[in-house]
């Protein structure tokens, strides 16, 4: 049973924010493994049932689940080699980090934000997502309600500037209709660390998921014509 991610996971980050150089991470290395490596891999072994039944084919082994801490600095600005958060990615086995759509969840020092989506932009699902906008404008918008969206999960991504809406169209489509690619994500960022560090973390995820699984799905085009 995952009784929650522990206090010091959060001292380590802001640590390393303020120290971030391998000499310090080397001498911490004990401390990265027990406070926040193996903690997030339990707390992604805790929720793979959840994701499995909201899509059987998530690749849900926590060594796949959980990001790794050393940044990639070939093609950055910014060259501090280690990151002061981490993340949970559920996708599919095989796709890139930039292809797939699939559930995530991340923690700060600051907060915690979970959602799913693209981390790029994906024109074959947005045109699907156009077409079906246009043609059956009342059913996105019913799904929109089900699934909380903006009032839970607010609609994130980087928008087309020229692209002409269509007048069928409804106003309250008009954001997603201009998408590249889409994530929707919890609407404010969470800082209710009391459920990280007691366990209901697992809960509140698993309800959040479910509630947002019917959106996720129909992205998928398993409920699309």
């Amino acid at each position: 049973m995952f009784d929650g991610l522990p206090t010091e996971m959060i001292d380590f980050f802001l640590a390393l924010r303020f120290n971030n150089n391998r000499d310090f991470f080397e001498q911490n290395r004990v401390q990265y493994e027990r406070y926040v490596k193996e903690p997030l891999r339990e707390l992604a072994e805790a929720m793979g049932p959840t994701l499995t039944e909201i899509d059987p084919q998530f690749d849900v082994r926590p060594a796949r689940v959980v990001s790794r801490i050393r940044r990639d600095t070939r093609f950055s600005h910014n060259k501090d080699p280690y990151r002061d958060h981490m993340w949970l990615s559920w996708r599919y086995a095989g796709e890139s980090t930039v292809d797939a759509m699939g559930f995530y969840w991340d923690v700060s020092p600051e907060a915690t934000h979970w959602g799913f989506g693209y981390y790029a932009e994906n024109k074959q699902t947005m045109d699907r997502v156009r077409r079906r906008i246009v043609a059956k404008p009342q059913e996105v918008l019913d799904l929109f309600e089900r699934c909380g969206v903006p009032e839970r999960f607010a609609l994130q991504g980087e928008a087309y500037k020229r692209l002409a809406v269509p007048a069928e169209a409804p106003e309250a489509l008009r954001a997603l209709y201009v998408k590249k690619g889409f994530y929707f994500e919890n609407a404010t960022g969470s800082t209710d660390f009391d459920a990280l560090f007691s366990g209901a973390i697992v809960q509140r995820l698993r309800e959040e998921y479910l509630r947002v699984a019917p959106l996720y799905n129909w992205m998928r085009g398993r409920q699309m014509e």
